[in-house]
C-alpha cells in the first residue's frame, strides 16, 4: 500500500508538473506568434514541446527519471520566474518570460547534466585507519547512494564493487 501512496503521488506531482509546464510554456510570445493566438493551437503546440522530450525519457531511461526530470525543470523555471517578479515589481530590472524560461531550463540541464556526470564517474576515497586492536588485514567497502536502477544496472553495479574487490 505505502508503495502504491508513493508512486501515486509520484505520477500525480508528474501529472501536475506537465500541466503548469504546458501553461507556461503557451504563455512565451514566440509560441503566440507561431499559434496566431488559437488558445487549441497553444495548448497542442505547448504539450507536444513539454511532453514529447518527457517521453523521450522515459523510453530512455525510467518513468522515475522522466518525472525527476519535470520536477527540477519546474522548480528551476518557477524559481526564475519568481525572481523575474521580483525584479520588476521593486524595478531592479526589467525581465521577460523567455529569459526567465531560458534560465530555468539551462540551470535544469546544467544541474541533471552534473548529477549525471558525477553518478557515472564514481568517485572513491580511500583511509587508512590503524587499531591496537588484533583484526588482521580487514578491508570495509562502503557503497552510499548508488541509485541502483535508475544510475545504472546490476552489471554496472558489479562492474563498480569488482573494482574496490580488485584493490
Amino acid at each position: 500500500m505505502m508503495w502504491l501512496i508513493l508512486f501515486g503521488s509520484l505520477f500525480a506531482l508528474g501529472g501536475a508538473s506537465s500541466l503548469f509546464l504546458i501553461y507556461s510554456v503557451g504563455r512565451l510570445p514566440f509560441i503566440e506568434v507561431l499559434t496566431n493566438g488559437s488558445k487549441i493551437m497553444t495548448w497542442l503546440l505547448s504539450a507536444l514541446i513539454i511532453i514529447a522530450p518527457t517521453a523521450l525519457i522515459w523510453m530512455s531511461y525510467t518513468v522515475t527519471n522522466a518525472i525527476i526530470v519535470l520536477l527540477h525543470l519546474i522548480f528551476f523555471w518557477g524559481l526564475a520566474e519568481i525572481l523575474r517578479i521580483l525584479a520588476m515589481k521593486f524595478d531592479i530590472a526589467t525581465v521577460s518570460r523567455s529569459m526567465s524560461a531560458a534560465a530555468g531550463i539551462l540551470i535544469t540541464v546544467l544541474y541533471l547534466g552534473l548529477g549525471w556526470y558525477q553518478a557515472h564517474h564514481v568517485a572513491q576515497t580511500d583511509y587508512t585507519l590503524t587499531t591496537d586492536k588484533k583484526v588482521g588485514n580487514l578491508r570495509i567497502a562502503l557503497i552510499g547512494d548508488s541509485h541502483l536502477g535508475s544510475t545504472f544496472d546490476a552489471d554496472g553495479f558489479a562492474k563498480h564493487l569488482k573494482r574496490l574487490i580488485v584493490q
